[in-house]
């Protein structure tokens, strides 16, 4: 019997040698090991290793990846901070400097000038610029807040105040570009001696000749502080320009008072002298004279008594003309019976050079 036992245990064991194996079919203990290594050296028996799920490589771990990432983009949006403080302490710099040099100019004026009305004026005109410049915003209107957004190249646009919106012509070029223009005389096919209304509203075609509108220039000035570049051509195509740093005028209830800073460039300066002063019309005598200016001169402009620029007066085509200075004049530059072959008034908010 017991010889019966053996023989079928001997059977089964050979019989499972004969199988696949894997590690988890090696009998435990010293023993079952040599016995089933034994096997396999004879030749019995044939195996495969089949790792155990708890030996196997374990895979990165999620967790420490996203924290990983997370290390590494806010190390990323720690050098963008870095790097952009530094271009605003840069620009802060700049901004230094220039109203530093804005002030010595101005400190400079008003020391050398002699009325004391005029100091007063002067004195006014410190603090008025000053705080406008320091508080200007970065926010651009018109031309120039399409220039920040990419518009590079001149022409017909259209601009969005509020719930107003209307077309303008913007210079992208001259003098870093940003400019809406307001005023433009180019031929003589649009007529200037125009009445209140229509100088209020604006007429022409902003492609050509064409006055931009006293309420559309008024808002436009009334957002933040703007400056004023003036372009005159003479008949031989020479250029000369006149720049006001500080341009507004007041609303139509205090009738369009002109407002200006003070003046640079190479055409001399005709326009200080109309500073302050209310706007005229053939229909509307605001001026100061005894007789009506916008009659006499044929134009609407901010006459006193009268003036030393007319750029809404009559264009006479060969420059000089016989007459009382109708024509569109820049008196500093041509005198007055010289009337200039084109001109151009634009304006762009004057913290626009420094940001």
């Amino acid at each position: 019997m017991v010889r019966n036992h053996l023989f079928a245990l001997l059977l089964l064991f050979l019989a499972r040698c004969r199988s696949q194996s894997t590690l988890n079919d090696v009998p435990r203990g010293h023993y079952g090991f040599n016995m089933f290594e034994r096997a396999v050296r004879e030749g019995r028996c044939t195996y495969t290793f089949i790792v155990p799920e708890d030996d196997r490589m374990c895979p990165s771990d999620p967790a420490i990846d996203m924290r990983i990432n997370y290390l590494e983009l806010a190390r990323e949006q720690q050098q963008k901070k870095s790097n952009e403080n530094s271009r605003r302490i840069e620009k802060m710099e700049k901004m230094a400097e220039e109203q530093g040099k804005l002030l010595m100019e101005l400190q400079w004026r008003v020391g050398n000038t002699s009325a004391s009305g005029g100091i007063a004026r002067q004195a006014d005109e410190v603090s008025r610029i000053t705080e406008d410049r320091s508080s200007a915003t970065s926010r651009f209107v018109g031309c120039a807040g399409m220039y920040r957004q990419g518009v590079t190249v001149n022409g017909r646009y259209t601009v969005q105040l509020g719930t107003t919106s209307f077309p303008v012509y913007c210079d992208m070029v001259d003098s870093g570009g940003g400019w809406t223009v307001i005023h433009r005389r180019l031929n003589g096919s649009v007529d200037f001696f125009r009445n209140w209304g229509d100088y209020r509203r604006g007429f022409g075609n902003v492609r050509g000749e064409f006055w931009l509108g006293n309420e559309k220039i008024r808002l436009l000035t009334s957002q933040q502080p703007h400056e004023l570049q003036v372009t005159l051509t003479d008949w031989d195509d020479r250029r000369a320009h006149a720049q006001y740093a500080y341009f507004h005028m007041e609303p139509e209830s205090d009738k369009y008072i002109l407002r200006l800073g003070w003046y640079s460039g190479n055409a001399g300066d005709a326009l200080s002298y109309h500073n302050g002063r209310p706007f005229s019309t053939t229909d509307r005598d605001n001026d100061s004279d005894p007789s009506a200016c916008a009659d006499r001169f044929r134009g609407g402009w901010w006459y006193g008594s009268c003036h030393h620029s007319n750029l809404n007066g009559l264009y006479h085509p060969r420059g000089k003309h016989v007459g009382r200075g109708d024509g569109i004049e820049w008196i500093q530059w041509k005198g007055m019976f010289y009337s200039v072959k084109s001109a151009e008034m634009k304006i762009r908010p004057a913290n626009f050079a420094h940001c």
